[in-house]
């Protein structure tokens, strides 16, 4: 071969590599549409700032211009403004997965699949959930949607100046740049936080008072998950629906995965505190809303943090170091139970014994209550921060004890 014909063969080489490098990382953009998004998280939820994981809105990413086919890879992150504690799955890796969702076009619950088009979110930190990646590609119309979900927010980090609501406010940030522009603000307002509770008593005397528990705006008190017409739980996972529940999007078997769903509905807690001795208390184990189809269970042989627990069968309250307490749990019928007007539950107190209330101090509190503002596996969805002032029931006094009334 001469040196002419081996450096035409050598140019034809390196035209050859140019080119399969070219196939291989694709061609420039203007032969491949970029996608370009809009950020929205619809319409703000109200919160509780008594709430240590209060369920906020969702995060939405609508997107279109894409190429229809083509696959992307990209990674999403987002941050609030106060702790997120959605419930952890796992606690055995240092980025534990969480029950925080990433859905991918609304599929309908039929066509749900965990790692194809819903995907769990990894905790990055106090305050904030990852999605890594995520691969996906457009519709025949080159558009793409996703939905953040699950998003469990500590409220009470952000108690509202009177008379405004705060706010609770979430960024989003997608990698590698420009994979995903957004064309509008990618922080948004995620819910309004306000004072959930009013508490007070009513109708005193010396044998009887109202426990009054008003509700500020017309969520605050919820049931655990919805429920069909016989009255048997059912799957909260139809992308963007309003479920008037503690629990939220739910995936799986409710034996095996407890993604979205809450432990216990709204709790009523009211404590009492320096009862004359040989007194005890009698209330009704089950009470109507003002308004609403709403209802409210007494409970039996709760935890120390007022979770857990069973029906009780009867309404006596027992005498522990001269302190009582009575749970109660929200509970409703199918719909959104409650959710169009503000309801007030009044449980009246009979005293048994003979010197009255006397001194007795009692507190009003949504349960169950705990001091864990971060996400945990073991933590009670919801719970809610302690609002008494002063020292009310040990855990001791916790638990109902058996009570025969002469």
């Amino acid at each position: 071969m001469t040196k002419t014909n081996r450096k035409r063969v050598g140019s034809r080489i390196v035209r050859a590599v140019i080119l399969m490098a070219l196939f291989s990382i694709g061609w420039p953009a203007e032969s491949q549409a970029v996608l370009t998004c809009t950020a929205n998280s619809a319409v703000p939820p109200s919160n509780r700032w008594e709430g240590l994981a209060e369920r906020v809105g969702d995060f939405i990413l609508i997107c279109s211009g894409g190429t229809p086919g083509v696959p992307l890879t990209v990674n999403f992150q987002i941050f609030l403004n106060t702790q997120v504690t959605s419930n952890l799955l796992d606690n055995n890796n240092p980025s534990p997965t969480t029950e925080a969702l990433l859905i991918v076009n609304d599929p309908p619950p039929v066509l749900q699949v965990l790692g194809a088009n819903v995907f769990r979110g990894i905790r990055v930190s106090s305050n904030s959930i990852g999605w890594l990646g995520i691969s996906f590609a457009p519709d025949t119309a080159g558009n793409v949607s996703f939905r953040i979900t699950n998003l469990r927010a500590n409220a009470s980090f952000l108690a509202p100046p009177d008379p405004l609501p705060g706010q609770i406010m979430s960024f989003l940030s997608v990698s590698p740049p420009g994979a995903l522009p957004i064309t509008n603000s990618p922080q948004q307002i995620m819910s309004l936080v306000s004072q959930g509770l009013t508490f007070f008593t009513s109708d005193v005397t010396p044998g009887f008072l109202n426990l009054n528990f008003r509700e500020n705006f017309t969520t605050t008190f919820m049931k655990k998950i919805e429920v069909d017409a016989a009255g048997d739980p059912i799957d909260q996972n139809i992308p963007g629906n309003i479920f008037s529940t503690e629990s939220g999007f739910t995936t799986g078997s409710p034996q095996t995965d407890p993604t979205g769903r809450a432990d216990t509905g709204t709790r009523l807690v009211a404590r009492f505190k320096n009862l004359p001795a040989g007194t005890s208390l009698l209330v009704p184990t089950l009470v109507q809303s003002s308004n609403s189809a709403l209802r409210a269970r007494l409970l039996d042989k709760v935890n120390p943090d007022f979770s857990g627990g069973l029906p009780a069968s009867s309404g006596a309250l027992p005498l522990c170091q001269n302190t009582a307490h009575a749970v109660y749990e929200i509970e409703g019928s199918a719909g959104i139970t409650g959710a169009l007007v503000a309801d007030t539950f009044t449980i009246p107190v009979s005293v048994l014994g003979p010197s009255g209330f006397g001194g007795t101090e009692v507190n009003g509190n949504l349960g169950p209550i705990s001091t864990i503002s971060l996400m945990s596996q073991e933590a009670p969805e919801p719970r809610f921060v302690d609002q008494s002032a002063g020292a009310f029931p040990t855990p001791s006094c916790v638990t109902y004890l058996p009570l025969t009334i002469k």
